[in-house]
């Protein structure tokens, strides 16, 4: 603008409207703008809202003047769209072992938005160091839920704006969160061999994450049920081990076991029950050694290891069977 010519200007004022001079202030933030010199010809006037028409009048300030002498107002002028703003508010709700809803606080108004709308663009992944996943756009709302997540594993996400100017904001920081454990995947029927001491029970360490419920296994419990009883025994614990030796079973029985898997999230399923199986019940023995007498060579001694259920053992049998007859021949 030109300003005024006269000699009595203390200072000069700037005012703006965005109702077509029904009001008049400053920009979004203040009624009020500095004070500009007598000679000031120009002012950059920040915090206005995109998008949005705009008028500007001078006020003249003259010595000994009751008030201040107004310009008439300039001609509209529209500002253009701007960089959305960030979103803020990320959380992750309604967590379970493999969905979240993550969600975010939506931008409103043309000083949000930099524009008359924005969309929203989600990158999620589960690698804190790696690579996000491709920009999902969200049109409506300010939420989506994921699905298929790995259970009890870190997870991060982020969100941008895109506004319809075509204006992207920048990233949100990451926002980090876990999705559940679950319980662990319900086991195979266990496998069960003979042996020396009654039956050996055994299974397999589960390590998937589907196996795990994405939580370490804190241990198992085996059940076990003779076949005339309706209701199984109550479990026994064993820990981390893997196997379980059933001793002191009732001969002529069958049995079966099915096992249980613990994490923090709690027990498994019990598993299927193992083949029915009758317990050995007479004892296991192992091949003897015999040793001929080396004085007297129609003496021979011969030795055996007790078998595991030794204690069961009254008496032992030795049988003696001649092969064949040994003819001399010549060298």
């Amino acid at each position: 603008w030109e300003p005024v010519a006269s000699a009595a200007m203390l200072s000069q004022k700037l005012y703006v409207s965005k109702d077509g001079g029904a009001t008049w202030a400053f920009n979004e933030q203040s009624d009020e703008g500095p004070l500009l010199t007598p000679t000031g010809r120009s002012e950059r006037v920040y915090s206005l809202r995109p998008l949005t028409s705009y008028a500007f009048r001078i006020d003249s300030i003259f010595s000994g003047a009751p008030g201040a002498a107004p310009s008439l107002p300039s001609a509209s002028v529209s500002t253009l769209p701007a960089t959305p703003s960030t979103p803020v508010g990320l959380r992750a709700l309604n967590l379970t072992s493999t969905s979240a809803v993550l969600s975010w606080e939506s931008l409103s108004g043309a000083v949000e938005t930099g524009a008359t709308s924005v969309v929203y663009l989600v990158e999620w992944g589960d690698d804190p160091g790696g690579a996000f996943s491709d920009a999902i756009t969200i049109y409506t709302g300010s939420s989506i839920q994921v699905f298929g997540l790995l259970r009890g594993a870190p997870y991060r996400f982020r969100v941008s704006a895109r506004n319809d100017a075509g204006l992207t904001s920048a990233p949100t920081n990451w926002f980090t969160f876990s999705s559940e454990p679950a319980v662990p995947r319900t086991l195979p029927a266990p496998s069960v061999a003979a042996s020396d001491a009654g039956l050996l029970v055994s299974w397999a360490l589960p390590v998937s994450n589907e196996g795990t419920g994405g939580s370490p296994i804190t241990g198992f419990v085996v059940i076990v049920r003779r076949e005339d009883e309706a209701v199984p025994s109550v479990g026994i614990n064993v820990g981390l081990l893997t196997s379980y030796s059933a001793l002191s079973l009732t001969a002529n029985y069958r049995y079966a076991f099915a096992v249980t898997a613990s994490n923090i999230a709690g027990p498994s399923l019990r598993s299927n029950e193992s083949a029915p199986t009758v317990p050995p019940d007479t004892p296991a023995m192992l091949r003897p050694t015999a040793t001929v007498n080396q004085t007297r060579g129609t003496d021979i001694t011969l030795a055996w290891g007790a078998p595991a259920l030794a204690s069961n053992v009254l008496a032992y049998r030795v049988f003696v069977r001649q092969l064949a007859d040994f003819t001399d021949f010549d060298a």
